[in-house]
C-alpha cells in the first residue's frame, strides 16, 4: 500500500511467519476501517516506516506464541489505532518497536498471554527498545503483563486499564524507561502486583490511578 488509500469492511488472512494479513510498508495517509486481519502463526498487521495511517474499528488476530505479536508498529510514526481489537492469546498483542514514535492508540483492546522464550510475560501492549511520545487512551490491556514500556520515554497512558494474568507479573511494568506518565488508570494483578519499576526506570509519573 502506498498513500491515500481507503480500505473499508474487508477481510485478509495469512498463514505464514514471513508475511502479514495487512502490511503497510513506507505507506502514508491510508485509512483502514472495519478490517479483519488474521494470521494464526505470525503477525496479522505490520506498519513499517510509514506515517499518518489510521486503523479503526478493526481486528488483528494471531494465535502465534513465542516472540510473535498480533499488531506491529515498527519504526513508524504518527499513526492512529482506534476502536480496534488486537489479540494474540499465546503471545503479545500490540507491539511498538524501536523508533515507533508519536503514535496514538485509543478506545482499543489489546490482549496477550503466556511467556516469551526469554521468560518475559507477554503483555497486551509492549513498547520495546525505545519508542517515545506515544499516547494510549481509553483502552484495555490484558496479558502476562497488561502493558510494558522497555527503554521508552515520554509515552502517556490515560483513562485505561492494565491487567496481568500471570502470577508475580505486574499490570503495568516500566523497565529502564523514563519520563512516562500514567493518569486516571487502573493497574491490577489478582496474584501479584499492579505496578512495577525496574532497571533504572526513573522520573516516571503515576497520577490519579489505582
Amino acid at each position: 500500500i502506498a498513500a491515500g488509500n481507503w480500505v473499508l469492511r474487508h477481510t485478509a488472512a495469512a498463514n505464514t511467519t514471513n508475511a502479514y494479513a495487512l502490511y503497510l510498508n513506507a505507506a502514508t495517509s491510508n485509512t483502514i476501517t472495519g478490517f479483519f486481519a488474521r494470521n494464526p502463526i505470525g503477525a496479522a498487521i505490520d506498519i513499517f516506516r510509514g506515517s499518518y495511517n489510521t486503523i479503526s474499528r478493526s481486528t488483528a488476530s494471531s494465535s502465534a506464541g513465542g516472540y510473535y505479536v498480533a499488531m506491529l508498529l515498527d519504526a513508524t510514526s504518527r499513526n492512529t489505532i482506534s476502536a480496534s481489537y488486537i489479540i494474540n492469546t499465546p503471545g503479545a498483542g500490540a507491539f511498538l518497536n524501536g523508533s515507533a514514535n508519536f503514535n496514538t492508540i485509543t478506545l482499543s483492546t489489546m490482549i496477550g498471554s503466556g511467556t516469551a522464550p526469554n521468560g518475559t510475560s507477554n503483555p497486551g501492549l509492549y513498547l520495546y527498545s525505545g519508542p517515545s511520545n506515544n499516547t494510549v487512551t481509553f483502552s484495555y490491556m490484558r496479558g502476562g503483563m497488561g502493558a510494558m514500556i522497555l527503554g521508552g520515554s515520554a509515552n502517556a497512558i490515560s483513562q485505561s486499564t492494565m491487567v496481568s494474568v500471570n502470577a508475580g507479573a505486574p499490570g503495568m511494568n516500566f523497565f529502564g524507561s523514563v519520563l512516562n506518565t500514567v493518569t486516571g488508570s487502573y493497574m491490577f494483578n489478582a496474584n501479584g502486583f499492579g505496578l512495577n519499576f525496574q532497571q533504572s526506570a526513573n522520573s516516571n509519573t503515576i497520577s490519579q490511578s489505582t
